[in-house]
Protein backbone atom coordinates (compact mmCIF):
# COMPACT_ATOMS: atom_id res chain seq x y z
CA UNK A 1 0.00 0.00 0.00
CA UNK A 2 1.01 3.66 -0.30
CA UNK A 3 0.50 6.46 2.22
CA UNK A 4 -2.78 8.34 2.14
CA UNK A 5 -2.52 11.67 0.33
CA UNK A 6 -4.53 14.60 1.62
CA UNK A 7 -3.47 16.86 -1.24
CA UNK A 8 -1.19 16.39 -4.26
CA UNK A 9 0.69 13.18 -4.97
CA UNK A 10 3.51 15.29 -6.42
CA UNK A 11 3.85 19.05 -6.28
CA UNK A 12 6.87 21.21 -7.03
CA UNK A 13 8.02 24.75 -7.60
CA UNK A 14 9.73 25.52 -10.90
CA UNK A 15 11.83 28.66 -10.95
CA UNK A 16 15.00 30.29 -9.69
CA UNK A 17 15.96 33.68 -8.27
CA UNK A 18 14.15 35.97 -10.71
CA UNK A 19 10.66 36.46 -12.10
CA UNK A 20 9.68 33.15 -13.71
CA UNK A 21 6.26 33.01 -15.35
CA UNK A 22 4.89 29.52 -16.01
CA UNK A 23 2.35 30.11 -18.77
CA UNK A 24 1.49 26.71 -20.31
CA UNK A 25 1.68 22.98 -19.59
CA UNK A 26 1.06 19.69 -21.37
CA UNK A 27 1.96 16.00 -20.99
CA UNK A 28 3.04 13.01 -23.07
CA UNK A 29 1.85 9.40 -23.04
CA UNK A 30 4.76 8.36 -20.82
CA UNK A 31 3.60 10.43 -17.85
CA UNK A 32 6.09 13.28 -18.27
CA UNK A 33 5.04 16.91 -17.95
CA UNK A 34 6.18 19.85 -20.10
CA UNK A 35 6.02 23.55 -19.21
CA UNK A 36 6.97 26.80 -20.88
CA UNK A 37 6.95 30.49 -20.08
CA UNK A 38 9.23 33.46 -19.58
CA UNK A 39 12.20 34.19 -17.30
CA UNK A 40 14.43 37.18 -16.62
CA UNK A 41 17.36 35.55 -14.80
CA UNK A 42 16.97 31.98 -16.00
CA UNK A 43 15.52 28.64 -14.89
CA UNK A 44 17.17 25.30 -14.19
CA UNK A 45 18.40 23.77 -17.47
CA UNK A 46 19.88 20.42 -18.46
CA UNK A 47 23.54 19.84 -19.37
CA UNK A 48 24.39 20.44 -23.04
CA UNK A 49 21.00 22.06 -23.68
CA UNK A 50 20.40 24.26 -26.71
CA UNK A 51 20.65 27.62 -24.86
CA UNK A 52 21.89 27.42 -21.27
CA UNK A 53 21.57 31.13 -20.38
CA UNK A 54 19.27 34.11 -20.90
CA UNK A 55 20.34 36.05 -24.00
CA UNK A 56 18.19 39.15 -23.53
CA UNK A 57 16.16 40.96 -20.92
CA UNK A 58 13.51 38.23 -20.94
CA UNK A 59 13.73 34.85 -22.65
CA UNK A 60 11.35 31.99 -23.29
CA UNK A 61 11.99 28.64 -21.64
CA UNK A 62 10.69 25.09 -22.11
CA UNK A 63 11.25 22.15 -19.76
CA UNK A 64 10.35 18.49 -19.30
CA UNK A 65 10.00 16.82 -15.87
CA UNK A 66 9.22 13.24 -14.88
CA UNK A 67 7.49 13.08 -11.47
CA UNK A 68 7.99 9.32 -11.21
CA UNK A 69 11.76 9.68 -10.84
CA UNK A 70 13.73 10.63 -7.71
CA UNK A 71 13.80 14.38 -7.11
CA UNK A 72 17.35 14.88 -8.36
CA UNK A 73 16.53 13.13 -11.66
CA UNK A 74 13.13 14.68 -12.37
CA UNK A 75 14.41 17.41 -14.72
CA UNK A 76 14.68 15.40 -17.95
CA UNK A 77 15.72 18.42 -20.01
CA UNK A 78 15.21 22.18 -20.17
CA UNK A 79 16.46 25.06 -22.27
CA UNK A 80 16.05 28.78 -22.77
CA UNK A 81 15.22 30.24 -26.18
CA UNK A 82 15.63 33.80 -27.44
CA UNK A 83 17.72 36.64 -28.75
CA UNK A 84 18.98 39.91 -27.33
CA UNK A 85 15.47 41.35 -26.96
CA UNK A 86 12.51 39.79 -25.18
CA UNK A 87 10.69 36.51 -25.80
CA UNK A 88 7.64 34.95 -24.18
CA UNK A 89 6.48 31.36 -24.82
CA UNK A 90 2.68 31.25 -24.50
CA UNK A 91 1.89 27.69 -25.53
CA UNK A 92 3.49 24.37 -26.41
CA UNK A 93 2.67 21.13 -28.17
CA UNK A 94 4.28 17.73 -27.55
CA UNK A 95 3.95 14.59 -29.64
CA UNK A 96 2.83 11.33 -28.03
CA UNK A 97 6.28 10.13 -26.94
CA UNK A 98 7.73 13.55 -26.27
CA UNK A 99 10.35 13.43 -29.03
CA UNK A 100 9.23 16.71 -30.63
CA UNK A 101 8.26 19.79 -28.63
CA UNK A 102 6.98 22.99 -30.27
CA UNK A 103 6.60 26.35 -28.52
CA UNK A 104 4.97 29.54 -29.76
CA UNK A 105 4.79 33.10 -28.49
CA UNK A 106 6.09 36.56 -29.31
CA UNK A 107 9.54 38.08 -29.76
CA UNK A 108 11.15 41.53 -29.94
CA UNK A 109 14.60 40.19 -30.90
CA UNK A 110 16.06 40.90 -34.34
CA UNK A 111 18.59 38.11 -33.69
CA UNK A 112 16.28 35.34 -32.51
CA UNK A 113 17.62 31.99 -33.83
CA UNK A 114 15.89 30.75 -37.01
CA UNK A 115 16.09 27.44 -38.86
CA UNK A 116 13.97 26.18 -41.81
CA UNK A 117 12.16 29.49 -41.40
CA UNK A 118 8.97 30.57 -43.12
CA UNK A 119 10.05 34.14 -42.22
CA UNK A 120 13.70 34.69 -41.34
CA UNK A 121 13.63 38.30 -40.08
CA UNK A 122 11.77 40.39 -37.52
CA UNK A 123 9.24 42.45 -39.48
CA UNK A 124 7.78 44.74 -36.81
CA UNK A 125 8.18 45.86 -33.22
CA UNK A 126 6.90 42.48 -32.02
CA UNK A 127 6.43 39.35 -34.09
CA UNK A 128 4.96 35.97 -33.34
CA UNK A 129 7.39 33.05 -33.35
CA UNK A 130 7.25 29.27 -33.39
CA UNK A 131 10.15 26.90 -32.63
CA UNK A 132 10.46 23.10 -32.55
CA UNK A 133 12.98 21.04 -30.59
CA UNK A 134 14.20 17.45 -30.96
CA UNK A 135 14.36 15.97 -27.46
CA UNK A 136 16.25 12.82 -28.52
CA UNK A 137 19.45 14.75 -29.27
CA UNK A 138 22.37 14.93 -26.82
CA UNK A 139 21.33 17.18 -23.93
CA UNK A 140 17.73 17.15 -25.11
CA UNK A 141 15.79 20.00 -26.72
CA UNK A 142 18.01 20.78 -29.71
CA UNK A 143 16.47 23.21 -32.22
CA UNK A 144 15.21 21.72 -35.52
CA UNK A 145 13.13 24.66 -36.80
CA UNK A 146 12.27 28.24 -35.80
CA UNK A 147 10.60 31.11 -37.57
CA UNK A 148 9.28 34.61 -37.11
CA UNK A 149 5.66 35.21 -38.10
CA UNK A 150 4.38 38.76 -38.45
CA UNK A 151 4.03 42.04 -40.23
CA UNK A 152 5.20 45.60 -39.60
CA UNK A 153 3.15 46.19 -36.42
CA UNK A 154 2.48 43.91 -33.40
CA UNK A 155 1.84 40.17 -33.69
CA UNK A 156 1.56 37.48 -31.01
CA UNK A 157 1.09 33.70 -31.19
CA UNK A 158 -0.98 32.38 -28.29
CA UNK A 159 -1.57 28.70 -29.15
CA UNK A 160 0.07 26.02 -31.30
CA UNK A 161 -0.64 22.46 -32.46
CA UNK A 162 1.22 19.92 -34.58
CA UNK A 163 -0.97 17.29 -36.27
CA UNK A 164 -0.15 15.15 -39.32
CA UNK A 165 3.18 16.98 -39.66
CA UNK A 166 1.47 20.37 -40.00
CA UNK A 167 2.08 23.15 -37.47
CA UNK A 168 -0.96 25.34 -36.79
CA UNK A 169 -0.46 28.68 -35.05
CA UNK A 170 -3.14 31.10 -33.89
CA UNK A 171 -2.87 34.52 -32.30
CA UNK A 172 -3.68 38.16 -32.95
CA UNK A 173 -2.18 40.91 -35.10
CA UNK A 174 -2.45 44.65 -35.66
CA UNK A 175 -0.26 44.44 -38.78
CA UNK A 176 -1.80 45.56 -42.09
CA UNK A 177 0.66 43.26 -43.88
CA UNK A 178 0.61 40.07 -41.81
CA UNK A 179 1.89 37.29 -44.14
CA UNK A 180 -1.05 35.54 -45.81
CA UNK A 181 -1.23 32.48 -48.04
CA UNK A 182 -4.45 31.29 -49.72
CA UNK A 183 -6.35 33.33 -47.11
CA UNK A 184 -10.02 33.01 -46.23
CA UNK A 185 -9.82 36.71 -45.23
CA UNK A 186 -7.08 38.58 -47.07
CA UNK A 187 -7.07 41.91 -45.19
CA UNK A 188 -7.18 43.13 -41.61
CA UNK A 189 -10.83 43.76 -40.76
CA UNK A 190 -10.05 46.65 -38.44
CA UNK A 191 -7.48 47.35 -35.76
CA UNK A 192 -6.58 43.98 -34.30
CA UNK A 193 -7.63 40.70 -35.92
CA UNK A 194 -7.08 37.04 -35.19
CA UNK A 195 -4.76 35.08 -37.45
CA UNK A 196 -4.67 31.37 -38.33
CA UNK A 197 -1.53 30.00 -40.00
CA UNK A 198 -0.68 26.42 -40.98
CA UNK A 199 2.95 25.57 -41.84
CA UNK A 200 4.19 22.44 -43.62
CA UNK A 201 7.26 20.46 -42.48
CA UNK A 202 9.49 22.20 -45.06
CA UNK A 203 8.67 25.62 -43.57
CA UNK A 204 6.27 26.77 -46.28
CA UNK A 205 2.70 27.82 -45.54
CA UNK A 206 -0.31 25.76 -46.56
CA UNK A 207 -2.49 28.74 -45.66
CA UNK A 208 -2.42 31.86 -43.52
CA UNK A 209 -5.40 34.13 -42.96
CA UNK A 210 -6.83 37.03 -41.00
CA UNK A 211 -10.07 36.48 -39.08
CA UNK A 212 -12.07 39.37 -37.69
CA UNK A 213 -14.35 42.36 -38.06
CA UNK A 214 -14.15 46.12 -37.71
CA UNK A 215 -14.14 46.34 -33.91
CA UNK A 216 -11.13 44.22 -32.98
CA UNK A 217 -10.56 40.65 -31.76
CA UNK A 218 -8.30 38.88 -29.30
CA UNK A 219 -7.44 40.21 -25.84
CA UNK A 220 -9.69 42.35 -23.73
CA UNK A 221 -9.10 44.16 -20.47
CA UNK A 222 -10.57 41.07 -18.79
CA UNK A 223 -8.19 38.53 -20.34
CA UNK A 224 -6.22 36.19 -18.07
CA UNK A 225 -3.54 38.28 -16.31
CA UNK A 226 -1.33 35.19 -15.85
CA UNK A 227 0.02 35.16 -19.38
CA UNK A 228 -2.18 36.57 -22.12
CA UNK A 229 -3.61 33.61 -24.09
CA UNK A 230 -6.72 35.16 -25.59
CA UNK A 231 -6.83 33.10 -28.82
CA UNK A 232 -7.14 29.35 -28.27
CA UNK A 233 -6.77 26.42 -30.64
CA UNK A 234 -7.89 22.79 -30.93
CA UNK A 235 -7.12 20.45 -33.83
CA UNK A 236 -8.87 17.10 -34.31
CA UNK A 237 -7.41 13.88 -35.67
CA UNK A 238 -8.44 14.85 -39.23
CA UNK A 239 -6.48 18.14 -38.82
CA UNK A 240 -9.63 20.32 -38.82
CA UNK A 241 -9.10 23.52 -36.82
CA UNK A 242 -11.18 25.19 -34.11
CA UNK A 243 -10.33 28.70 -32.90
CA UNK A 244 -11.90 30.36 -29.85
CA UNK A 245 -11.42 33.96 -28.74
CA UNK A 246 -13.40 37.15 -28.26
CA UNK A 247 -14.62 40.06 -30.37
CA UNK A 248 -15.68 43.70 -30.13
CA UNK A 249 -16.88 43.57 -33.77
CA UNK A 250 -20.52 43.88 -34.75
CA UNK A 251 -19.66 42.16 -38.06
CA UNK A 252 -17.58 39.22 -36.84
CA UNK A 253 -18.10 36.53 -39.52
CA UNK A 254 -20.83 33.97 -38.87
CA UNK A 255 -21.27 30.74 -40.83
CA UNK A 256 -23.77 27.94 -40.25
CA UNK A 257 -24.96 29.59 -37.05
CA UNK A 258 -26.64 32.61 -35.49
CA UNK A 259 -25.58 34.57 -32.42
CA UNK A 260 -26.35 32.63 -29.24
CA UNK A 261 -27.59 35.11 -26.65
CA UNK A 262 -27.86 38.92 -26.71
CA UNK A 263 -24.75 40.72 -27.97
CA UNK A 264 -22.66 42.76 -25.54
CA UNK A 265 -19.48 44.79 -25.62
CA UNK A 266 -17.03 41.87 -25.84
CA UNK A 267 -18.31 38.39 -26.76
CA UNK A 268 -16.92 34.87 -27.04
CA UNK A 269 -16.41 33.57 -30.60
CA UNK A 270 -15.82 30.08 -32.02
CA UNK A 271 -14.74 29.46 -35.64
CA UNK A 272 -13.76 26.28 -37.48
CA UNK A 273 -11.63 25.68 -40.60
CA UNK A 274 -11.08 22.56 -42.66
CA UNK A 275 -7.63 21.14 -43.22
CA UNK A 276 -6.92 23.50 -46.14
CA UNK A 277 -8.12 26.69 -44.45
CA UNK A 278 -11.73 27.15 -45.59
CA UNK A 279 -14.12 28.45 -42.92
CA UNK A 280 -16.75 25.79 -42.17
CA UNK A 281 -18.49 27.10 -39.03
CA UNK A 282 -18.49 30.29 -36.96
CA UNK A 283 -20.65 31.43 -34.05
CA UNK A 284 -20.85 33.94 -31.20
CA UNK A 285 -21.73 33.12 -27.56
CA UNK A 286 -22.88 36.20 -25.70
CA UNK A 287 -24.67 38.04 -22.95
CA UNK A 288 -25.02 41.79 -22.67
CA UNK A 289 -21.80 42.20 -20.65
CA UNK A 290 -18.28 40.83 -21.25
CA UNK A 291 -17.89 37.11 -22.02
CA UNK A 292 -14.28 35.91 -22.19
CA UNK A 293 -12.68 32.64 -23.34
CA UNK A 294 -9.55 31.32 -21.58
CA UNK A 295 -9.26 27.75 -22.89
CA UNK A 296 -10.57 25.35 -25.52
CA UNK A 297 -10.47 21.54 -25.69
CA UNK A 298 -12.20 18.74 -27.61
CA UNK A 299 -14.13 15.88 -26.05
CA UNK A 300 -14.03 12.32 -27.41
CA UNK A 301 -16.72 13.19 -30.01
CA UNK A 302 -14.98 16.41 -31.19
CA UNK A 303 -17.45 18.62 -29.37
CA UNK A 304 -16.02 21.75 -27.79
CA UNK A 305 -15.30 22.53 -24.14
CA UNK A 306 -14.82 26.27 -23.57
CA UNK A 307 -13.67 27.75 -20.26
CA UNK A 308 -13.64 31.41 -19.31
CA UNK A 309 -15.66 33.94 -17.37
CA UNK A 310 -18.74 36.11 -17.82
CA UNK A 311 -20.20 39.28 -16.36
CA UNK A 312 -23.52 38.57 -18.11
CA UNK A 313 -26.50 37.50 -16.00
CA UNK A 314 -28.30 36.75 -19.28
CA UNK A 315 -25.61 34.55 -20.87
CA UNK A 316 -27.38 31.56 -22.52
CA UNK A 317 -26.97 29.20 -19.57
CA UNK A 318 -28.64 25.80 -20.05
CA UNK A 319 -31.32 24.25 -17.79
CA UNK A 320 -28.77 21.66 -16.59
CA UNK A 321 -26.42 24.39 -15.32
CA UNK A 322 -24.68 23.66 -12.03
CA UNK A 323 -25.13 27.24 -10.87
CA UNK A 324 -26.76 30.48 -11.97
CA UNK A 325 -25.02 33.83 -12.28
CA UNK A 326 -23.67 34.94 -8.89
CA UNK A 327 -22.40 38.47 -9.58
CA UNK A 328 -19.42 40.46 -10.89
CA UNK A 329 -17.29 38.07 -13.01
CA UNK A 330 -18.33 34.42 -12.74
CA UNK A 331 -16.42 31.41 -14.01
CA UNK A 332 -17.92 30.06 -17.23
CA UNK A 333 -17.98 26.54 -18.69
CA UNK A 334 -19.61 25.79 -22.05
CA UNK A 335 -20.04 22.46 -23.89
CA UNK A 336 -20.83 23.20 -27.56
CA UNK A 337 -21.74 20.84 -30.41
CA UNK A 338 -20.80 22.68 -33.63
CA UNK A 339 -22.32 19.99 -35.88
CA UNK A 340 -25.74 20.51 -34.29
CA UNK A 341 -24.97 24.19 -33.62
CA UNK A 342 -26.18 23.64 -30.06
CA UNK A 343 -25.04 24.53 -26.56
CA UNK A 344 -25.24 21.25 -24.62
CA UNK A 345 -24.20 22.65 -21.27
CA UNK A 346 -23.42 26.16 -20.06
CA UNK A 347 -22.96 27.09 -16.43
CA UNK A 348 -21.46 29.75 -14.26
CA UNK A 349 -19.26 28.87 -11.30
CA UNK A 350 -18.34 31.19 -8.49
CA UNK A 351 -19.26 33.30 -5.52
CA UNK A 352 -19.88 36.94 -4.74
CA UNK A 353 -16.62 38.33 -6.16
CA UNK A 354 -14.54 37.66 -9.30
CA UNK A 355 -14.15 34.03 -10.41
CA UNK A 356 -12.49 32.52 -13.48
CA UNK A 357 -12.36 29.09 -15.11
CA UNK A 358 -8.90 29.06 -16.69
CA UNK A 359 -8.84 25.54 -18.17
CA UNK A 360 -11.19 22.54 -18.52
CA UNK A 361 -11.77 19.22 -20.24
CA UNK A 362 -14.59 16.67 -20.43
CA UNK A 363 -14.12 13.11 -19.18
CA UNK A 364 -15.60 10.14 -21.11
CA UNK A 365 -18.12 9.61 -18.30
CA UNK A 366 -19.62 13.05 -19.04
CA UNK A 367 -18.10 14.93 -16.10
CA UNK A 368 -16.01 18.08 -16.50
CA UNK A 369 -12.71 18.78 -14.76
CA UNK A 370 -11.65 22.40 -14.44
CA UNK A 371 -9.02 24.58 -12.83
CA UNK A 372 -9.27 28.27 -12.15
CA UNK A 373 -8.92 31.12 -9.70
CA UNK A 374 -11.30 33.01 -7.44
CA UNK A 375 -11.49 36.08 -5.22
CA UNK A 376 -14.77 34.94 -3.63
CA UNK A 377 -14.76 34.31 0.10
CA UNK A 378 -17.99 32.33 -0.23
CA UNK A 379 -16.74 30.04 -3.04
CA UNK A 380 -18.00 26.66 -1.86
CA UNK A 381 -15.79 23.57 -1.59
CA UNK A 382 -17.10 20.02 -1.20
CA UNK A 383 -17.14 17.98 1.99
CA UNK A 384 -13.78 16.34 2.60
CA UNK A 385 -11.95 18.76 0.31
CA UNK A 386 -8.20 18.50 0.94
CA UNK A 387 -7.95 22.29 1.21
CA UNK A 388 -11.37 23.65 2.28
CA UNK A 389 -10.28 27.23 3.07
CA UNK A 390 -7.65 29.78 2.08
CA UNK A 391 -7.04 33.47 2.82
CA UNK A 392 -9.32 35.64 0.71
CA UNK A 393 -7.34 38.85 0.35
CA UNK A 394 -6.04 37.77 -3.07
CA UNK A 395 -6.94 35.41 -5.91
CA UNK A 396 -6.60 31.70 -5.11
CA UNK A 397 -6.45 28.59 -7.30
CA UNK A 398 -9.14 25.91 -7.25
CA UNK A 399 -9.74 22.49 -8.82
CA UNK A 400 -13.20 21.03 -9.48
CA UNK A 401 -15.16 18.21 -11.10
CA UNK A 402 -18.70 19.08 -12.26
CA UNK A 403 -21.68 17.03 -13.41
CA UNK A 404 -24.33 18.73 -15.57
CA UNK A 405 -27.57 18.99 -13.63
CA UNK A 406 -26.05 18.91 -10.13
CA UNK A 407 -27.88 20.94 -7.48
CA UNK A 408 -27.62 24.71 -7.87
CA UNK A 409 -26.17 25.06 -4.37
CA UNK A 410 -23.23 22.82 -5.43
CA UNK A 411 -23.91 20.30 -2.66
CA UNK A 412 -23.95 17.41 -5.16
CA UNK A 413 -20.89 18.51 -7.14
CA UNK A 414 -18.46 15.57 -6.88
CA UNK A 415 -15.30 17.53 -6.08
CA UNK A 416 -14.17 21.08 -5.43
CA UNK A 417 -11.10 22.20 -3.49
CA UNK A 418 -8.78 25.15 -3.15
CA UNK A 419 -5.17 24.50 -4.12
CA UNK A 420 -2.35 26.86 -3.22
CA UNK A 421 -0.56 28.87 -0.57
CA UNK A 422 -1.21 32.23 1.07
CA UNK A 423 0.00 34.19 -1.97
CA UNK A 424 -1.61 34.48 -5.38
CA UNK A 425 -1.75 31.56 -7.81
CA UNK A 426 -3.92 30.08 -10.53
CA UNK A 427 -4.17 27.14 -12.89
CA UNK A 428 -3.15 27.82 -16.50
CA UNK A 429 -3.55 24.26 -17.83
CA UNK A 430 -4.80 20.87 -16.66
CA UNK A 431 -4.45 17.44 -18.30
CA UNK A 432 -5.82 14.04 -17.26
CA UNK A 433 -3.15 11.81 -15.75
CA UNK A 434 -4.79 8.59 -17.01
CA UNK A 435 -5.71 7.45 -13.49
CA UNK A 436 -8.68 9.69 -12.68
CA UNK A 437 -6.54 12.59 -11.43
CA UNK A 438 -4.97 15.59 -13.13
CA UNK A 439 -1.70 17.27 -13.95
CA UNK A 440 -1.97 20.99 -13.23
CA UNK A 441 0.38 23.96 -13.42
CA UNK A 442 0.52 27.71 -13.17
CA UNK A 443 2.35 30.68 -11.64
CA UNK A 444 2.48 31.53 -7.93
CA UNK A 445 3.87 34.12 -5.55
CA UNK A 446 3.22 31.88 -2.52
CA UNK A 447 6.25 31.13 -0.36
CA UNK A 448 4.22 28.34 1.29
CA UNK A 449 2.78 26.63 -1.78
CA UNK A 450 1.98 22.98 -0.81
CA UNK A 451 4.93 21.15 -2.37
CA UNK A 452 5.48 17.47 -1.59
CA UNK A 453 8.58 15.81 -0.19
CA UNK A 454 9.35 14.24 -3.59
CA UNK A 455 9.37 17.65 -5.34
CA UNK A 456 11.99 18.66 -7.88
CA UNK A 457 12.22 22.07 -6.18
CA UNK A 458 11.07 22.48 -2.57
CA UNK A 459 11.57 26.24 -2.15
CA UNK A 460 10.18 29.48 -3.53
CA UNK A 461 13.22 31.20 -5.01
CA UNK A 462 12.35 34.57 -6.50
CA UNK A 463 9.74 37.17 -7.38
CA UNK A 464 7.46 34.56 -8.93
CA UNK A 465 7.82 30.83 -9.54
CA UNK A 466 5.93 28.25 -11.52
CA UNK A 467 4.24 25.31 -9.82
CA UNK A 468 3.44 21.86 -11.22
CA UNK A 469 1.41 19.14 -9.51
CA UNK A 470 -0.27 15.76 -9.89
CA UNK A 471 -3.54 15.82 -7.97
CA UNK A 472 -5.62 12.64 -7.35
CA UNK A 473 -8.92 14.59 -6.97
CA UNK A 474 -10.05 12.52 -4.01
CA UNK A 475 -11.25 13.64 -0.57
CA UNK A 476 -8.72 14.13 2.21
CA UNK A 477 -7.36 10.94 3.79
CA UNK A 478 -8.38 8.79 0.83
CA UNK A 479 -5.72 6.94 -1.15
CA UNK A 480 -6.18 6.64 -4.90
CA UNK A 481 -4.27 3.43 -5.45
CA UNK A 482 -2.17 0.84 -3.70
CA UNK A 483 0.56 -1.50 -4.83
CA UNK A 484 1.65 -4.87 -3.48
CA UNK A 485 4.15 -7.43 -4.71
CA UNK A 486 3.11 -11.01 -5.41
CA UNK A 487 4.92 -14.37 -5.10
CA UNK A 488 5.80 -14.33 -8.80
CA UNK A 489 7.84 -11.18 -8.34
CA UNK A 490 5.58 -9.01 -10.53
CA UNK A 491 3.79 -5.87 -9.40
CA UNK A 492 0.23 -4.85 -10.17
CA UNK A 493 -1.97 -2.17 -8.68
CA UNK A 494 -5.58 -1.14 -8.26
CA UNK A 495 -6.85 2.36 -8.80
CA UNK A 496 -10.12 3.96 -7.70
CA UNK A 497 -11.50 6.48 -10.19
CA UNK A 498 -14.59 7.67 -8.31
CA UNK A 499 -15.20 8.55 -4.68
CA UNK A 500 -18.17 6.99 -2.86
CA UNK A 501 -20.60 9.90 -2.67
CA UNK A 502 -24.28 9.92 -1.77
CA UNK A 503 -26.24 8.34 -4.60
CA UNK A 504 -23.28 6.48 -6.14
CA UNK A 505 -24.16 2.90 -6.90
CA UNK A 506 -20.59 1.74 -7.32
CA UNK A 507 -16.90 2.53 -7.39
CA UNK A 508 -15.17 2.82 -10.76
CA UNK A 509 -12.03 0.70 -10.41
CA UNK A 510 -9.13 -0.19 -12.70
CA UNK A 511 -6.51 -2.92 -12.40
CA UNK A 512 -3.13 -2.35 -14.06
CA UNK A 513 -0.10 -4.53 -14.87
CA UNK A 514 -1.85 -7.82 -14.14
CA UNK A 515 -0.67 -10.99 -15.94
CA UNK A 516 -1.72 -10.82 -19.60
CA UNK A 517 -5.21 -12.28 -20.12
CA UNK A 518 -5.43 -13.49 -16.52
CA UNK A 519 -8.63 -14.19 -14.62
CA UNK A 520 -8.62 -12.82 -11.10
CA UNK A 521 -10.64 -12.27 -8.01
CA UNK A 522 -11.14 -8.92 -6.33
CA UNK A 523 -11.95 -8.94 -2.61
CA UNK A 524 -13.15 -5.90 -0.73
CA UNK A 525 -14.25 -5.26 2.80
CA UNK A 526 -12.77 -4.00 6.05
CA UNK A 527 -9.02 -3.36 5.71
CA UNK A 528 -6.65 -5.22 8.00
CA UNK A 529 -4.02 -3.14 9.82
CA UNK A 530 -1.43 -5.82 9.06
CA UNK A 531 -1.44 -8.47 6.39
CA UNK A 532 -2.14 -12.14 7.24
CA UNK A 533 0.06 -14.53 5.30
CA UNK A 534 -1.75 -17.13 3.19
CA UNK A 535 -0.04 -19.14 0.41
CA UNK A 536 2.82 -16.66 0.45
CA UNK A 537 0.51 -13.65 0.03
CA UNK A 538 -0.24 -10.94 2.57
CA UNK A 539 -4.06 -10.87 2.73
CA UNK A 540 -5.09 -7.28 3.51
CA UNK A 541 -8.90 -7.57 3.58
CA UNK A 542 -10.69 -9.08 6.55
CA UNK A 543 -13.07 -11.97 5.86
CA UNK A 544 -15.88 -12.33 5.10
CA UNK A 545 -15.13 -10.26 2.02
CA UNK A 546 -17.28 -9.53 -1.02
CA UNK A 547 -15.65 -10.79 -4.22
CA UNK A 548 -15.87 -9.84 -7.91
CA UNK A 549 -14.39 -11.80 -10.84
CA UNK A 550 -11.85 -9.93 -12.97
CA UNK A 551 -10.71 -10.46 -16.56
CA UNK A 552 -7.49 -8.76 -17.68
CA UNK A 553 -6.83 -7.97 -21.33
CA UNK A 554 -3.60 -8.80 -23.16
CA UNK A 555 -1.97 -5.70 -21.67
CA UNK A 556 -2.87 -6.70 -18.13
CA UNK A 557 -5.59 -4.06 -17.79
CA UNK A 558 -9.11 -4.51 -16.41
CA UNK A 559 -11.81 -1.98 -15.63
CA UNK A 560 -15.00 -2.69 -13.78
CA UNK A 561 -17.75 -1.28 -11.61
CA UNK A 562 -17.49 -2.41 -8.02
CA UNK A 563 -20.96 -2.62 -6.44
CA UNK A 564 -21.50 -1.35 -2.90
CA UNK A 565 -23.33 -4.14 -0.99
CA UNK A 566 -26.85 -3.48 0.24
CA UNK A 567 -26.79 -2.27 3.80
CA UNK A 568 -23.09 -1.44 3.69
CA UNK A 569 -22.36 1.64 5.82
CA UNK A 570 -19.58 3.82 4.43
CA UNK A 571 -17.29 4.77 7.29
CA UNK A 572 -14.35 6.13 5.33
CA UNK A 573 -12.40 2.85 5.08
CA UNK A 574 -12.59 0.13 2.49
CA UNK A 575 -9.92 -2.37 1.59
CA UNK A 576 -9.48 -3.86 -1.90
CA UNK A 577 -7.14 -6.58 -3.06
CA UNK A 578 -6.83 -8.44 -6.36
CA UNK A 579 -5.67 -12.06 -6.65
CA UNK A 580 -4.63 -13.23 -10.13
Amino acid sequence: TVPLTAQAEWSTYFGQSGDDWLVAMTTDELGRVYVCGQTDLGVAVSPNCYQPGVAGGLDAYVACLDPRLPSAQQLVWATHFGGSGEELALDLHVNALGTRVTIAGRTESADMPTLLAFQSQLAGARDAFVATFDTTAVGGAQLVSATYLGGTDNDKATDVDVTAGMTTIVGHTTSPDFPTQSPWQAANGGGRDLFVTRLLPDGTALFSTYLGGVGGEGPSYFTNPFGERSVRLAVDAAAAITVASGTYSANYPLLGSTVKGPRGNYDMVVSQFDVAGSLTYSTILAGTQNDVCHSLSLDDENRLVLAGHTASANFPFTPNAVQGYQGQNDGLLVHLDPVADQILFATSLGGSSDDFVRCAYREPAGTFVLGGSSWSGNFQTTAGAPQPTVPFNISQGYLARLVPGAASNLTDVPYMTWFGGTGQQTFVDIEPDGRGGVFGAGPTISTDFPVTGNAFDLTFDGVRDGWIAVHPMLPALMSRYGEAGNPCGATSYLQVNSAPLAGNAAFAVEAHDAPSGAIGLLAFGAPLPAGVAAFGIDVLVAPPAVTVTLQADVDGFATFSLPIPAGYTWNGQLGMQAFW
